[in-house]
């Protein structure tokens, strides 16, 4: 038995495979693996707006689609910013303000250290969902909408050029990372064209994220205490993404006279 379940699965993952009956995607709705690669552009809201500004998000996953229109998957993001909206993190280790209210961190020269701040995190997701062949060139092309759970993380990151901040070197900079991560659900409403030839495949959309997520430092370093604030991080906005789909196309018909 385990077998035949090793063979299943390779003919699932396996590009071209003759596992895969040929289908007409032009003429009927057909099971379909896929891989795929998406990029986002998102808006905090809650909790998350506190921390951060607006962000972006490169990912990939697979997804499989049934001959009934069922859409299963499971999708990794990984979320990247500028904008950091939380102040006072590296007061503790700052001057006193200046005449325009701006800090500095002095490095190991005794010069002020050049700091740079960004938003990082990730998403981990597995998704289910369904197609509604409402519009489009084909039977497997339409509506689409997706719900998930999954994981979520994200943090500060602060870097200081050339390392010269001994306040912030090494496990230090975790004092002031703000590390946050839990359950994650997400919503996806938008539209899955697959074309009649394979060559054009695309998903775009709108997407929502809601974290539920928790600071997983023991202590901040600026506070002197442990978070055990419980958040609700929001992210929304638009998505799109590329198909390649592993299915063995229908052989062209050819007549003779």
């Amino acid at each position: 038995m385990f077998r035949y379940q090793i063979i299943a699965l390779l003919c699932t993952i396996t590009l071209g495979s003759d596992c895969f009956a040929q289908a007409s995607v032009k003429d009927s709705s057909i099971a379909a693996p896929m891989i795929n690669a998406s990029l986002g552009l998102h808006l905090p809201g809650r909790d998350m707006a506190n921390r951060f500004g607006s962000s972006s998000a490169i990912g990939g996953g697979f997804m499989h689609k049934t001959r009934t229109s069922w859409i299963f998957g499971f999708e990794t993001q990984f979320l990247s910013g500028n904008d950091i909206r939380e102040e006072g993190i590296l007061d503790p280790i700052s001057t006193t303000p200046d005449a325009d209210g701006n800090r500095y961190v002095i490095d190991g020269n005794g010069t002020y250290a050049e700091l740079f701040m960004y938003e990082r995190g990730y998403t981990m997701t597995a998704k289910a969902g369904y197609v509604l062949p409402v519009i489009g060139p084909n039977p497997n092309s339409g509506l689409v909408v997706m719900m998930g759970v999954g994981f979520m993380q994200h943090k500060i990151r602060i870097e200081v050029r050339d390392n010269t901040a001994p306040q912030l070197k090494g496990d230090l900079k975790k004092g002031y990372d703000r590390l946050s991560n839990g359950l994650l659900y997400s919503q996806f409403v938008g539209y899955l064209h697959m074309g009649n030839k394979s060559l054009v495949n695309f998903f775009a959309g709108l997407e929502a994220l809601e974290g539920f997520t928790s600071n997983r430092r023991s202590v901040n370093y600026d506070t002197g205490l442990h978070d055990d604030t419980k958040r609700l991080d929001v992210l929304y906005g638009v998505k799109v993404g590329w198909i390649f789909p592993l299915y063995a196309r229908v052989p062209e018909k050819r007549y003779y006279y």
